[in-house]
C-alpha cells in the first residue's frame, strides 16, 4: 500500500473531510488530516476526541492515491460547505499532479453557482483594497 483515503467526521456538527495520507499503514486517530479548517478546530482546542476517522480507500501508486481522493470527495460532495470542510477537488499534491480540464470546469460551475451575499461582497472589495 502506498497510500489511503480517509473520511474525518466531526462529531459536532456533522462536518466531513475527505484527505490522503501517504503511508503504509492507516494511522487512525494519529492522522486527522492536513485541511486548513481541521487544523484550525485542533489549535483552537478541538481535541481529538471531537472527531472520527475512517479508512475509506488504499493505494498502491501516488497517481492512483490522487485519483481515488478526487473521486471520494465529489462522491461525498465534502466541497459543499453544508457538508465538508475540503476547499478544493483534492489530488494536488507534492507529486506535481495537477487538476484536470474537467475538475477545472466543475470548480468554475461550483464557483459561479454560489450565492454572495451584498455585505460579502462588499467585505471582499474593502478586504482587496487593503492589500493593494
Amino acid at each position: 500500500m502506498y497510500g489511503y483515503i480517509y473520511l474525518t467526521k466531526d462529531l459536532e456538527t456533522d462536518l466531513i473531510y475527505i484527505g490522503q495520507k501517504k503511508s503504509s499503514t492507516f494511522l487512525n486517530k494519529r492522522y486527522l488530516g492536513s485541511g486548513t479548517t481541521i487544523r484550525n478546530l485542533l489549535n483552537n482546542g478541538a481535541t481529538e476526541n471531537r472527531f472520527e476517522i475512517t479508512l475509506i480507500d488504499t493505494a498502491d501508486s501516488a497517481e492512483e492515491l490522487n485519483q481515488k481522493e478526487i473521486y471520494w470527495i465529489e462522491t461525498y460532495d465534502s466541497m459543499n460547505p453544508r457538508i465538508g470542510y475540503n476547499r478544493c477537488f483534492g489530488g494536488i499534491t507534492n507529486t506535481g499532479f495537477k487538476q484536470s480540464d474537467y475538475q477545472k470546469s466543475v470548480a468554475a460551475d461550483y464557483m459561479k453557482n454560489r450565492h454572495v451575499s451584498d455585505e460579502t461582497k462588499s467585505k471582499m472589495r474593502s478586504s482587496a483594497k487593503l492589500r493593494t
